[in-house]
């Protein structure tokens, strides 16, 4: 059986809650399951330690995309971070290249697009080809990095979630936390079993 460690973010900005905390909080324990700082220096240091300490066989992000209105199996990450959002330390960069030794992008290590073929009939999932420019792409893009760099077998994918229904007073969001939920420990269940 596989070691999985799954991680997803604490709130940030405006909104109270972070939909992909609330679906690691429904995770079974036979994952590890981590709540990561939205904070792109504490970020790097704790996503090192969990692949050189917890050895995992997948770790999967999770993280939220409040304009997405689908389930989002992200492509791979890019060498930058581009935003006037500040983290949760109050920290923003411009054109700030994540590492200068790493590649422009890399792909994520879990065969998203099968699993997304797998999935759609049951489940309103889709590919997406940019993780953004802030801290989930960060956090994507510095473990595919380290496990580039430090030539470990880790298999790293992320997921994007839109908001819940009724997360915010002004949700658009037509899904719920429930479809999430299962989407979720449909994807670890087959990597689990892989």
């Amino acid at each position: 059986m596989n070691k999985i460690v799954v991680t997803a973010f604490e709130p940030f900005g405006i909104i109270p809650t972070n939909s992909s905390l609330e679906i690691l909080k429904t995770l079974s324990e036979d994952y590890q399951k981590i709540v990561l700082p939205v904070s792109y220096e504490k970020c790097d240091t704790l996503l090192k330690d969990i692949l050189l300490n917890q050895k995992p066989n997948y770790l999967i992000l999770l993280g939220q995309a409040q304009n997405r209105h689908t389930i989002s199996l992200e492509q791979g990450a890019i060498n930058l971070i581009n935003t006037p959002t500040r983290d949760n330390d109050g920290k923003f960069y411009l054109n700030k290249i994540i590492k200068e030794d790493g590649n422009d992008g890399y792909f994520n290590t879990i065969d998203a697009s099968r699993l997304v073929e797998e999935l759609a009939s049951t489940y309103p999932i889709s590919l997406s080809y940019s993780a953004g420019v802030y801290v989930c792409n960060y956090v994507f893009y510095l473990a595919l990095y380290y496990v580039s760099k430090l030539n470990l077998s880790t298999k790293i994918g992320f997921i994007h979630f839109p908001l819940y229904q009724h997360q915010t007073e002004d949700s658009l969001s037509t899904l719920e936390l429930d479809t999430m939920v299962k989407a979720t420990n449909h994807i670890l269940q087959l990597l689990l079993n892989k």
